[in-house]
């Protein structure tokens, strides 16, 4: 797994992953505290590689481009797993990403498959080029 994309959110967190080409679903945490969170997440990564995955993590930045309550707790976030995993993140803009998540799954609308799904839209956002956050 070369990225690992995340939609944090108070109740959930959306979890994709991406070999570098395409970001795919894989699962919806339960947002149970940072020490659980880091369990999951660690089971997610299994030991199938050496090197931890590049985390690239969605913070919702207001419509003037400024941190937001919300994205300050995901940065706060962000550094924590950066610590605890020997890893960089990298912030990446998720304004949208719920909704454009929703748009594609409109016929399958349970609330924990957006999240997952809103993952992996703002993981092919980040790989299709648009780096910022």
């Amino acid at each position: 797994m070369k990225y690992l994309g995340i939609d944090y959110g108070l109740k959930r967190i959306g979890v994709a992953s991406s070999e570098g080409i395409l970001a795919k679903p894989v699962c919806v945490i339960q947002n149970k505290g940072d020490k659980k969170n880091l369990a999951a997440i660690h089971n997610i990564l299994g030991t199938s590689s050496n090197e931890p995955p590049q985390i690239v993590l969605g913070v919702p930045l207001g419509a003037n481009g400024e941190d937001t309550q919300m994205s300050l707790e995901i940065r706060r976030f962000g550094d924590f797993l950066s610590a605890e995993l020997g890893t960089s993140v990298i912030y990446h803009n998720e304004r949208y990403s719920s909704l454009e998540a929703e748009h594609y799954i409109r016929t399958r609308k349970t609330k924990e498959l957006v999240d997952a799904v809103a993952a992996a839209v703002i993981l092919q956002s980040y790989i299709d080029g648009g780096k910022n956050g």
